[in-house]
């Protein structure tokens, strides 16, 4: 009886969810985020922590190693961090869970947080870390055209890719997955 009443509450917290959000992502959203490995590690307060040491432990790599200044050190650090979560949030499609059964095949790490609903705290925080960095980098290197000129794309191309108008779009077919982003157009032509 209780577990009925749950999932009649957790049916009925979907059925109320942002009307923003596709079908495909919202079928999906709060009993498949709780089997979902590739993005249940991203609730934990942990791995909030363990971002930010990644990106001071990779920042200290960068100063120690290349023995420069520490603006070109941040400079570094904020390429290597747009490399990393652009692949890892941006490029990577599915699942490592065999048994999901192919549900996330067409998405990416980023659409498949928080079942696709937009401006979550997960997400707010996925959006600032990079802000902070892009300005504290900017700051560090007083503002230097080349470091505009480094910094601010990368950061706009973060931002852009994460915003909800970019949900589950692949700009000129770049990253779709066949059979899965292909728009009904595409396949009567192909027919």
């Amino acid at each position: 009886s209780r577990s009925r009443s749950r999932s009649r509450a957790s049916l009925a917290a979907m059925g109320k969810m942002d009307k923003r959000v596709d079908s495909y992502s919202k079928l999906y959203s709060e009993e498949a985020n709780a089997r979902n490995k590739s993005v249940a590690w991203m609730y934990e307060p942990t791995a909030r922590v363990l971002y930010i040491l990644g990106i001071g432990m990779t920042f200290m790599a960068t100063w120690t190693i290349t023995e420069t200044t520490i603006p070109k050190a941040l400079t570094m650090t904020s390429v290597i961090h747009f490399a990393a979560t652009f692949s890892v949030l941006h490029w990577i499609k599915g699942s490592p869970d065999f048994y999901d059964q192919g549900t996330f095949n067409g998405l990416t790490a980023w659409e498949q947080l928080d079942g696709g609903e937009h401006f979550t705290f997960t997400k707010k925080y996925l959006m600032l870390v990079p802000t902070l960095l892009t300005l504290l980098t900017l700051y560090m290197n007083e503002y230097s055209t080349a470091a505009l000129a480094i910094n601010v794309p990368l950061w706009l191309v973060l931002m852009i890719g994460k915003s909800p108008m970019m949900h589950r779009v692949r700009l000129m077919g770049v990253n779709s997955t066949p059979g899965i982003d292909d728009s009904g157009h595409d396949m009567k032509k192909s027919s």
